[in-house]
């Protein structure tokens, strides 16, 4: 069992590692206390950085508060192990937390973060101690919830993907899941008569299920987003919607057609498989990864 006073401590290492690699723009910085998707998406924007154009830095690890965390006992945690918890910078309730998943390969490997966003506004993680008996480790596959953890994710890979889905009612209502049709909406109704497109998948390698004292769930996970911009014989040139994307597709239009990609990293709540409850999202976002012309008309 991991206990609060080793939690914290390596909550602290962490912010101190994350910072600075956050500080250097060196991905051989993270090695120590990051892996997985977040190690990926971290190192992306590191290189995004480096080049001559303004983005935003990455968010800040704040560990300094444990709010709550999901810490299986070590009886029902086999290797990797996992850690769910949700930290802030101070005890201001109005302060929005960060919620963070901790995975430990083996007995002599550090935990490392593998998922790191700050919580929705309006979301809600369930209050748990550290070292609740009642935690365990579950595998994707789970039974006894009301959604198996990976079709909950496929699930949710349709929803963002497809505002009319079938799944849409499995989910309460979300403002990154509203943000997410905006976003395809304001594209679609700019891109110059061409056609878009998007595909969305889970990441399998990438999920992790922590059980919850109410019978419920903590799952998160990975889902790869690629949005393809296909000219038709009626559309103009392409043209890349903010600086960003511009300096990413080393152009400010294209003849051809045009691919994104995106990192979705989420975290969601499943209720107990008698409870009539929604699935919800407790953090997520969209992080640009590359853009790049895959054809030439």
């Amino acid at each position: 069992m991991v206990t609060e006073e080793q939690l914290n401590r390596i909550l602290e290492d962490v912010k101190k590692q994350v910072g600075k690699a956050d500080d250097s723009h060196n991905a051989k910085d993270l090695d120590a206390r990051t892996a997985g998707a977040f190690k990926s998406i971290r190192s992306s924007r590191y290189e995004i950085l480096k080049k001559d154009v303004k983005v935003a830095e990455p968010t800040k690890l704040a560990t300094d508060v444990i709010r709550s965390a999901a810490v299986p006992n070590t009886s029902e945690a086999k290797f990797p192990r996992v850690i769910n918890v949700v930290t802030a910078k101070d005890q201001d309730p109005n302060t929005l937390p960060i919620a963070i998943t901790l995975r430990q390969e083996n007995a002599r490997d550090n935990y490392k973060v593998v998922f790191a966003s700050q919580m929705l506004p309006g979301a809600s993680f369930p209050g748990i101690a550290v070292g609740d008996p009642s935690v365990k480790q579950l595998g994707a596959d789970a039974e006894g919830l009301n959604t198996k953890p990976q079709d909950a994710m496929n699930q949710l890979a349709d929803v963002l993907t497809n505002p009319k889905s079938k799944q849409a009612g499995k989910f309460a209502e979300s403002e990154f899941i509203k943000a997410v049709h905006a976003g395809q909406k304001s594209e679609k109704d700019e891109a110059n008569e061409a056609d878009v497109k998007y595909e969305r998948k889970p990441s399998a390698k990438d999920t992790t299920v922590l059980s919850t004292p109410d019978g419920g769930a903590i799952v998160t996970g990975l889902i790869n987003s690629t949005t393809t911009f296909k000219r038709t014989e009626d559309s103009d040139p392409l043209k890349g919607a903010d600086e960003l994307t511009r300096k990413l597709l080393g152009s400010s239009s294209s003849t051809g057609d045009v691919q994104i990609r995106y990192a979705e990293p989420v975290m969601f709540y499943i209720p107990a498989g008698d409870s009539k409850d929604k699935i919800s999202l407790i953090a997520g976002e969209v992080v640009l990864l590359d853009v790049k012309q895959v054809k030439e008309n």
